[in-house]
């Protein structure tokens, strides 16, 4: 069979989706130099049968037949980005620049986005702004892309830029409008939310992606019922991940977590993957159900990416007596104050430990207790070691153990703190403040509290203090005329030594709980009804003996868990 024809038939049955048809014909050619060609198409339909393992077997033959065959290649990228394959889809981005001889834009926009998805936002960035640099066409998709990767890395300046930039090139253009209403929802503008609402309304009120945005904005202005009406609508129309994912963050934040789980579960049947199991473990700790949770917890990477040390072998609890071992701080400041006690088991089963710290926790850290050294990652780098885990996997061998002295890990300065106690000398109380966390911290803006919301306590006989290095707009002009005394500029150690001359911590879920109770300060915890998963089953095996909690009981309504504070801390300054 003439290969021209052989190959309009099969393009001719691949168009109308006779895909075993289409492979058979692949099987009549005879021809070993039309082979490259052939073993691509097959790739293709493959592809489209998402028989993912055969179509990366005949990209990969193709290519072998002919190394520099570009439509495999581009294939084989596409394969790897819907098989979320996210390394070797960079790996195959920089072979097609290099065989296009680094002349075609929309190949390095490629690049840009294997990096974006794969969470290296920051080198996606780069690319990203050199096309726009050399005037990328696309602007839209370019600028999109730019705005999702700054606010990734938390910069919302930068995100509402582009966001904005994308939306100026087309101010009809549904997707850039639903960016900017999405953006705006999760840093609450609520100004800038009716505008796109309203906008929308009128012109894009039944795509999937507006009626999702469209059930948050009624959460976020207290429909839930009409909210959740919305996303059960989505759900029985095509059981979409996004819809199912967002109906369970919200019975979440009501405190109902059974319907919580229960939409979590179905996300998991049908979008099985690390984020999925991720979040059905998190329930199984919520409820105590820790061996088949710590499981999944360990799939908690998705959410950071840190290579460096992937040569270590991880730590499965073999034997450690003449081993050393890498413990490598993850995720939050808070995680690493509350599961670094764990080092006080691990210490007497091993060699020596080698604890990576953030930067701004050294100071605040002995640089040595027994077998435990605390030191940058750089140093890390330079050595070897016979295991590594992260601090968070700690807690699956050692969460039930008690702990009472985690304090020992830590470094006192009492210099600093003799500085501080001449600065904070007073009579009355000193108390410290914290009312809100970072605002792409965990279920945010709910853990939050408007700081209007402490107007009556703030007139108490008392100092007060604020620890918190981020002030929300919504909180400013209050903050500003309130009588509150700002502290958040000092360096960690500071801070560790302010909190010990406080008489008093009154904070929402952050890093400042953890800190307060490692400097056996007495600490108020004000919790939202959805707490964090550590607050329920898992704090009852260890306690800290200084900390009381005040639980919201009503969703978004702190109205009684702050008249129940004043009433307590009135009874403590005796007024």
């Amino acid at each position: 069979m003439n290969e021209d024809y052989l190959l309009s038939r099969i393009i001719f049955e691949f168009k109308k989706q006779n895909y075993d048809r289409a492979l058979t014909l692949c099987g009549e050619n005879v021809n070993k130099n039309f082979n490259y060609i052939i073993l691509n198409l097959k790739g293709l339909i493959f592809l489209k049968k998402n028989d993912y393992k055969n179509s990366e077997l005949n990209f990969l033959l193709s290519i072998k037949f002919k190394n520099n065959f570009l439509d495999a290649y581009k294939n084989l990228y596409i394969l790897y980005i819907k098989n979320n394959k996210n390394d070797l889809a960079i790996k195959t981005a920089k072979k097609i620049i290099e065989i296009e001889n680094n002349t075609n834009q929309n190949s390095i926009f490629n690049l840009a986005y294997a990096y974006e998805i794969n969470k290296n936002f920051r080198e996606a960035i780069k690319i990203y702004e050199e096309l726009e640099f050399n005037n990328y066409k696309n602007k839209i998709n370019l600028f999109t892309n730019l705005a999702n990767c700054y606010f990734k890395i938390e910069n919302i300046s930068k995100a509402k830029n582009y966001y904005l930039k994308s939306f100026k090139q087309d101010k009809k253009n549904i997707i850039s409008m639903n960016n900017l209403l999405s953006f705006y929802l999760k840093i609450q503008n609520e100004k800038m939310i009716e505008l796109f609402y309203k906008k929308l309304k009128k012109t894009d009120n039944k795509s999937f992606i507006f009626k999702l945005n469209e059930s948050i904005y009624f959460f976020i202005n207290g429909l839930i019922e009409k909210s959740i009406s919305a996303l059960k609508n989505l759900i029985t129309k095509n059981n979409n991940y996004h819809a199912l994912n967002i109906i369970s963050q919200i019975y979440a934040n009501i405190g109902d977590l059974k319907n919580a789980e229960y939409y979590t579960k179905i996300a998991l049947k049908n979008y099985p993957s690390d984020e999925t199991r991720f979040s059905n473990g998190i329930f199984q700790l919520i409820n105590g159900n820790f061996n088949e949770g710590w499981k999944s917890y360990e799939l908690r990477n998705f959410k950071f990416k840190d290579s460096s040390f992937d040569h270590i072998k991880n730590w499965e609890n073999e034997n450690l007596t003449y081993s050393s071992i890498l413990v490598i701080s993850e995720q939050g400041v808070g995680d690493v104050l509350q599961f670094s006690k764990f080092l006080l088991k691990l210490s007497p089963m091993c060699k020596k430990i080698d604890f990576i710290l953030f930067d701004k926790l050294l100071p605040i850290y002995k640089k040595k207790f027994k077998n435990i050294n605390f030191i940058k990652k750089s140093e890390a780098l330079t050595k070897k070691y016979d295991y590594k885990i992260y601090i968070g996997s700690l807690n699956k061998f050692f969460y039930n153990k008690k702990i009472t002295s985690a304090e020992n890990l830590i470094f006192f300065n009492y210099k600093k703190k003799k500085e501080w106690e001449k600065n904070l000398i007073s009579r009355k109380k000193n108390i410290g403040l914290i009312w809100s966390g970072n605002i792409f911290g965990p279920n945010e803006p709910f853990r939050s509290i408007k700081l209007d919301k402490f107007e009556n306590l703030l007139k108490l006989n008392a100092n007060f203090f604020s620890l918190q290095n981020e002030i929300w707009d919504r909180d400013k002009i209050f903050f500003n005329k309130s009588n509150i005394i700002d502290l958040s500029r000092n360096n960690f150690d500071d801070i560790l030594a302010i909190i010990q001359n406080l008489d008093l911590v009154i904070t929402i879920d952050t890093s400042f709980v953890h800190l307060a109770c490692l400097c056996k300060k007495e600490t108020w915890l004000l919790l939202s009804t959805n707490p964090d998963w550590r607050w329920f089953k898992y704090y009852e095996l260890n306690p800290y003996q200084n900390l009381k909690i005040f639980r919201q009981t009503d969703f978004n309504n702190w109205d009684k868990v702050i008249d129940l504070l004043e009433n307590d801390l009135k009874k403590k300054l005796n007024c």
